[in-house]
């Protein structure tokens, strides 16, 4: 091999060695692997990691938060109510999910309140003004009910006035009627409102729209109101109430806090209405932080079926909760004779009881039975009243 040809191949050899050296070091150095880069002085690099510092811990502290445990409710054994200590209830059993801390209620203040007392009541009716200040509490879910701090609760202060209730005279007999399902449809809304006696008691479905709105009519009409309450009927899931449904196999936790969304729908009502529910309400387990709650609330509870189970008066009278049934479904068949002869029953029951409770849709051929109806009571002896005046304490 001749010289030169040595020289080129050492010069060759040479130079690839170098460029193989400095391509090494190149991608040694660059921190993010070759790709662009800036560099920053020393002050602007140290916000830089505190700040990355700081995101690091919340994440790290987020990851280490243990998650909060939800009790499954149990139907093995029931539980029952033993005392009432101001806000907090002392039970039996090893479920502790129903105490309520003693804390201070946070209820809404309303600005330059009316000097006159007048003013705070509907002066044709008779009705107090909803929302009453001293009533409701601020809560994510809206606004919700509570006994004010003198004791008044909203089931007295949101009822129609009513003498008949503060005699007691048992000669005297009565019969209440309950309108269900309102606020839906519009018109079968209006015409229950605008064509009922105002001493028939309106209840609203919690999924209707505006329902504050209609709480203004219902009232400025006249009626007292109540809450519907979806509960677990005995087909569910083939008959579905909603999404809020209060559920037999859920947590207390869950369900309250369901109960809770539900009672900020709307303000003014005098309790809650279980309307076809029968599986939850037959679970004394579920009934009893439902019921506890409507009642440190100041609200009643009614069971809207004749053949409700027997398990919600009990925790109702194990509570002191003042409690409801309907006794006669009026509209069942949906005919002019089957809602009349529905009618004639629930006079005799009011006659031969003392008192008794109908239960109907607001359709039309229902709202015309009952308003002719209505009229000829006073011959019969009977006065219609309000459900407020005919609660059931249970002692």
């Amino acid at each position: 091999m001749s010289l030169m040809k040595i020289l080129y191949i050492t010069s060759c050899a040479t130079v690839l060695i170098f460029l193989m050296f400095f391509t090494i070091m190149s991608l040694i150095n660059a921190p993010l692997g070759g790709q662009p880069y800036s560099i920053t002085n020393l002050n602007d690099r140290k916000k830089a990691e505190l700040k990355l510092a700081d995101q690091l811990a919340a994440l790290a502290a987020e990851k280490n938060k243990k998650p909060v445990k939800k009790e499954a409710s149990t139907q093995k054994e029931p539980r029952y109510f033993k005392t009432l200590e101001g806000n907090r209830v002392v039970m039996s059993g090893e479920n502790t999910a129903l105490k309520r801390k003693d804390k201070p209620i946070q209820h809404l203040k309303i600005n330059n309140p009316p000097s006159n007392s007048l003013e705070l009541a509907d002066i044709k009716t008779g009705l107090t003004l909803v929302p009453d200040g001293d009533l409701v509490e601020k809560s994510k879910y809206g606004l919700l009910p509570r006994i004010a701090h003198n004791g008044k609760r909203a089931q007295d202060v949101y009822a129609r006035p009513n003498f008949i209730k503060y005699i007691k005279d048992d000669s005297i007999k009565t019969v209440s009627i309950l309108v269900t399902n309102l606020g839906l449809s519009k018109p079968v809304s209006d015409n229950a409102i605008e064509k009922l006696p105002p001493e028939v008691t309106l209840s609203f479905n919690p999924y209707a729209g505006q329902l504050n709105g209609w709480v203004k009519r219902a009232r400025r009409s006249g009626h007292e109101l109540m809450l519907q309450v979806p509960m677990e009927p005995f087909d569910y899931p083939d008959n579905d109430p909603g999404p809020h449904t209060l559920l037999s196999g859920l947590s207390d936790t869950v369900n309250l806090q369901r109960l809770k969304w539900i009672m900020a729908r709307m303000t003014g009502y005098v309790g809650i209405v279980n309307i076809n529910g029968s599986k939850f309400s037959s679970h004394e387990s579920a009934m009893l932080p439902i019921m506890h709650e409507l009642k440190v609330r100041g609200l009643t509870f009614m069971d809207a079926h004749p053949q409700a189970p027997e398990a919600s008066y009990q925790v109702a009278r194990e509570i002191k909760l003042d409690y409801l049934q309907g006794a006669v479904i009026l509209d069942r068949v949906m005919s002019k004779k089957a809602i009349d002869q529905s009618l004639k029953k629930l006079e005799q029951i009011a006659l031969t009881q003392g008192s008794a409770i109908g239960v109907m849709s607001g359709l039309p051929l229902s709202i015309q039975r009952l308003t002719e109806w209505s009229a000829s009571l006073k011959k019969k002896g009977i006065h219609l009243v309000p459900i407020s005046s005919t609660l059931v304490k249970p002692s």
